[in-house]
């Protein structure tokens, strides 16, 4: 997962298809060339905002969730329960602190961007 993320904040996408099949969210064997441009535009719309702080995990999930109507690309459970999480905490976050950023509270040695940059 960790050089996933790699490849999609170095928005090194010809490697993300890959990365995907790897995670289980493209079945092996599937051509991943014609999904890597639908991709590319999820995770340009999702990394426009500033980076990892401006990342907005509900958006993305549902971004996500559109391609695996498009294309044979299915969101594992472990990812949708990850994803649920972040969303409901950084949702109750955002209540309290408008400004609240769930990457800058991650304790720093899980920060991903700290092991890619």
């Amino acid at each position: 997962m960790v050089e996933a993320i790699a490849h999609l904040v170095h928005r090194d996408y010809a490697e993300i298809g890959a990365d995907f099949q790897n995670l289980d969210f493209i079945p092996d064997g599937v051509d991943v060339k014609p999904i890597v441009p639908a991709l590319s535009r999820v995770f340009d719309a999702a990394l426009a905002g500033g980076g990892a702080r401006g990342i907005n995990f509900n958006e993305l999930s549902a971004d996500l969730a559109q391609i695996t109507f498009e294309f044979p690309f299915r969101i594992p459970p472990y990812f949708a329960l990850i994803i649920r999480a972040i969303g409901v905490l950084e949702g109750i976050a955002l209540v309290g602190d408008p400004d609240f950023a769930i990457i800058d509270e991650a304790p720093a040695q899980s920060r991903i961007r700290t092991i890619i940059t």
